[in-house]
């Protein structure tokens, strides 16, 4: 591919700034990414969101399948709207390090990691990047 040069301001696609979202909040609370809203962002040359995907509520458990349903979903959202994700699971999310919940057990962060392989793999074309997460307090560690 060869571009024509150009002196015009446009939104690099994984560069700049970002809009930072939590489609998957703390239990079940959940906010799914909108695409007008994501459509703006793009209007306003902002072309990132960071997501914060917690999965608090599957520390014991598989992540089911309604959730790596609504999971994909905000990939396809982001896609349409032209989008990236800055993607980071979580655990726990806590007012400081020293309020933090436990995490899940490696056996199952694992597990989880084996659920998520896939749907990360599919939707490539909108990760811009995926953070390490998972343990910690805000998945930090």
């Amino acid at each position: 591919v060869q571009y024509a040069p150009s002196n015009e301001n446009f939104a690099n696609p994984e560069r700049g700034f970002y809009e930072q979202q939590a489609p998957f909040w703390l239990g079940e609370q959940r906010k799914p990414l909108e695409i007008n809203q994501l459509l703006g962002l793009r209007q306003q040359g902002i072309s990132m969101v960071r997501t914060y995907f917690l999965i608090d509520e599957f520390l014991d458990r598989p992540i089911s399948e309604d959730a790596l349903a609504q999971i994909a979903d905000n990939f396809s959202t982001a896609r349409k709207a032209g989008m990236k994700l800055i993607v980071r699971f979580a655990y726990n999310f806590p007012d400081s390090p020293k309020d933090q919940d436990p995490d899940a057990s490696l056996e199952r962060v694992l597990g989880h990691i084996d659920q998520l392989s896939p749907l990360l793999r599919n939707n490539a074309d909108v990760l811009a990047f995926l953070e390490a997460g998972f343990i910690g307090a805000w998945g930090l560690y």
